[in-house]
């Protein structure tokens, strides 16, 4: 898809800081070789799991119009961000192909083992809504999305969604009203662009 100009929009997917590195962590991943990777699914996973990507004890999972952000010590805290209206026709790739490669040698049966699978350090949903692109990648030990509009694109079109994460898990998250959400309660929010 060509196009003339792009209007990039960074928001930081900190909604419960799964993702956000301890200095520890972040030492110990950077001496690894340390940003995050997206595993592309070549039939090791679920089916409608696309790419996933592990950093210390978080999982994002990027499926189809959805990314879901697990830490590993409290899945109840887990957090979806699913766009709304997408486009199920929008196309999933990876970018920024790493020269790591995964093996997966999963069971008895050597018909079911993946090798040579590959990682990258961004992924993209091109044709999410009309003009909107939405890249996924790593910026300062975070995983970010970006929006990136064609001329004449609508920003009003994108609606995201947040669901889960309860207020234990969370810490006391905040309604957009600016309220808190009542404990035991998983929060729902949407975000418009205008």
């Amino acid at each position: 898809m060509r196009r003339t100009g792009f209007v990039c929009l960074l928001a930081t997917l900190s909604l419960i800081g799964a993702i956000k590195l301890n200095s520890q962590t972040s030492q110990a991943a950077a001496d690894a070789g340390g940003s995050i990777e997206f595993i592309e699914n070549q039939g090791q996973w679920e089916p409608g799991v696309r790419f996933l990507a592990r950093r210390g004890s978080a999982t994002a999972v990027v499926e189809q119009g959805t990314l879901t952000l697990r830490p590993a010590a409290h899945p109840e805290a887990a957090v979806s961000l699913s766009f709304e209206g997408a486009s199920p026709a929008a196309v999933i790739l990876g970018e920024g192909k790493r020269a790591t490669h995964y093996n997966f040698y999963l069971g008895n049966d050597p018909s079911a083992w993946r090798a040579n699978v590959p990682a990258y350090g961004a992924v993209a949903f091109l044709g999410m809504y009309a003009g909107v692109d939405v890249r996924l990648h790593e910026r300062s030990d975070q995983l970010e999305y970006e929006l990136r509009l064609g001329s004449g694109a609508d920003l009003a079109q994108v609606v995201i969604r947040a669901d889960g994460a309860t207020n234990r898990a969370a810490g006391r998250a905040a309604a957009p009203s600016g309220k808190s959400i009542p404990a035991n309660r998983r929060a729902t929010v949407r975000l418009r662009g205008r």
